[in-house]
């Protein structure tokens, strides 16, 4: 489902999660912005775990379960990604 080898030449935690965001039909770029709750543009709670997973699988990072629960917003994914891992 999602272009793996592609999103692993991301140069960002940023540009790989709207890369992964712009999958989902139901994404709404015009209401995007990161500090927003993922139900603010369009996301439903299933599409916040697949987005959660797919950028677990994109950089190779198994977030906790409880941690993984905790994300609902695009900021709090990227600040817990970015606790186990940065990207140059």
């Amino acid at each position: 489902m999602w272009k793996i080898a592609l999103l692993r030449r991301t140069s960002s935690f940023y540009n790989t999660a709207l890369m992964i965001l712009k999958k989902f039909d139901r994404f709404d770029a015009q209401k995007y912005a990161p500090e927003k709750e993922t139900t603010q543009f369009g996301l439903d709670s299933l599409d916040t775990v697949e987005f959660v997973i797919a950028m677990e699988d994109c950089l190779k990072i198994e977030l906790t379960d409880e941690e993984a629960l905790s994300i609902n917003s695009i900021n709090q994914a990227l600040e817990m990604f970015k606790k186990y891992k940065t990207i140059d």
